[in-house]
């Protein structure tokens, strides 16, 4: 399997930390959660803090932030 180095929107991610939502191509922001190809990468919490996701731990993270009550699907 050949790695792939994938593009995040400055704009987007700077959006993210800030809180706001945006989009631009495969980065998309909610405010609280940071996407790539609709996958999870980060997450800010009410705090500020951002937190990363590991490959291929999307779903599972995911899972554990809506169970924590962080983020609703």
């Amino acid at each position: 399997m050949k790695a792939e180095i994938l593009h995040l929107d400055p704009k987007v991610t700077e959006d993210f930390i800030n809180g706001e939502a945006s989009s631009n191509g495969p980065t998309h922001s909610t405010g609280t959660r940071l996407l790539l190809n609709d996958l999870l990468i980060a997450y800010r919490d009410s705090d500020g803090q951002v937190y990363a996701v590991r490959k291929g731990m999307n779903a599972e993270a995911e899972a554990m932030l809506e169970n924590l009550g962080f983020i609703e699907k």
